[in-house]
This record gives structure tokens, sequence and C-alpha cells, in this order.
């Protein structure tokens, strides 16, 4: 990127320090990591959802994780990890993946972390949280990964559809000559609800799910019922899919 090299702009490249390591991620971020620097880094590897069990489903994780090993600690010694996400979301919240103390098997759990713009400082201690080998050896092995809070999204819910066929009536000129032609069809209305509190969403439809397909805004205000926003949408199409999108 625009440091060339020296991920924490201190003049050095990062590949000259032992205690600094600078990466691109699953996501393509590149991100910067700086320890004391009596410390070094081995063993860093980007990490993705593949190689981990599911996250914490109510937080999203969009420049992915990182496993690395912090060696040259005093055994039981604690250390903080300066983040640099280049060009990323802000993100504050921490997951770590791996056993604690008194929990073996490995699960997703938070640490504690500051923020300042695009820098995210972590504490980790030898043996503690966050240390995947739980034993105070003078080295850290850990992975984790920075997160937000997913939005509330309301819930979208069917409340009544009925389908009856009509007449769909075509007028087509062949030179000179008119032809009228009528067919059967089925008209379908479907009338769907969200809650009125959960603010500022609006209603979408397409008749495909293929990547190609565009998703149409339903431009009519809904009307307030019993605590919903409802909107009846009427379509000779036999399939619809709808979605909500925030403003």
């Amino acid at each position: 990127g625009s440091n060339r090299g020296d991920g924490n702009a201190d003049s050095v490249p990062d590949s000259q320090q032992a205690h600094v390591t600078s990466f691109p991620a699953l996501s393509g971020h590149w991100w910067t990591v700086v320890s004391d620097a009596d410390l070094a880094f081995k063993n860093v590897q980007p990490a993705g959802f593949r190689e981990l069990a599911s996250p914490p489903a109510e937080f999203a994780f969009p420049v992915g994780f990182v496993t690395l090993t912090l060696s040259n600690l005093v055994p039981g010694g604690t250390t903080t990890l300066t983040h640099i996400l280049h060009q990323s979301p802000v993100l504050t919240t921490v997951f770590a993946f791996g056993p604690m103390p008194g929990q073996p098997q490995p699960h997703w759990h938070k640490l504690e972390s500051e923020s300042t713009g695009n820098e995210i400082r972590v504490s980790f201690t030898d043996g503690g949280v966050g240390d995947q080998d739980a034993s105070q050896n003078g080295s850290i092995t850990t992975t984790y990964g920075f997160a937000f809070p997913k939005p509330t999204i309301p819930d979208l819910t069917l409340r009544t559809d009925n389908i009856e066929w009509v007449n769909h009536i075509q007028l087509t000129q062949n030179g000179s000559d008119w032809m009228l032609t009528t067919n059967r069809v089925p008209s379908v209305t479907t009338v769907l609800q969200w809650p009125i509190q959960s603010g500022n969403w609006f209603l979408q439809t397409t008749d495909s799910l293929s990547t190609r397909s565009t998703w149409q805004n339903i431009v009519r205000e809904p009307t307030a019922l019993d605590g919903w926003n409802v909107i009846t949408n009427r379509s000779a199409s036999p399939q619809r899919f709808f979605r909500l999108r925030q403003f």
C-alpha cells in the first residue's frame, strides 16, 4: 500500500522487524500487527470461515481472521498487540477461537480491546485467555478476528396469499389485420407484513434468484395495521421472491 512495506509507518520496513508483521487477509484488506520490540512473530497465517467453526451468528467478520504465534515472552507475561487495519471498515469487537483456562474445548470467546481510529489494541497473557496452548511457556499461539454487530433485520412474514384465474387480453397487429388473444392466467395476490417499529425498511421483489436477476422496489407505501406494515402485491408471475432493504 502507500506505506510500501512499512505497515506501522515507523520508517523501518516490516521485513526487518521481527515484532512487526503485515499481511493481506483473505478479504484482501491489509493488516499490520505490532508487538513489543523484544518479541517476535512467526507462523502468521490469514484464516477464513472454512478453517474455523462457525463464528457468532449475530456478528459480521468482514476482514476474516488471523492465526499467529508470538514468542520470546517471559513465561506468564502479558503483551499488547496493536493492529492497524488498512482501508477496512471500523471494527471494535474482537473474538478469539480456542480453549480457555478451565474450558479445554475450543470455542469462540470475546477479547477485551481498545480502539482509536483504525488501530485496535488487544492484550494477551501467556497461558491466559486467547492463548491456545493454555500454558505459561513464553509463547502465545492464537486465532482471532475483528467484527461488528449485525443490524437487526425485521421478520418479513406472509400474511395471506391467494391465486385466481383471470383473462389476459392482448391486441396485436399483423399488417392490416388485428388479432385479439385471450388467455387464462393465474393471478397471485400476496399480502406481506413486517413490524412497524423496525425502522426504515422497504420491500423489494424479483421473479428469479439468478445472479442476473434484478430486485425492484415496491414503491407503494405500506398500510399500518395492528402494529404491522402491510403491503399487497399482485403478480401474474408463477413465482415471486421478496426481501427487505434498509434506507
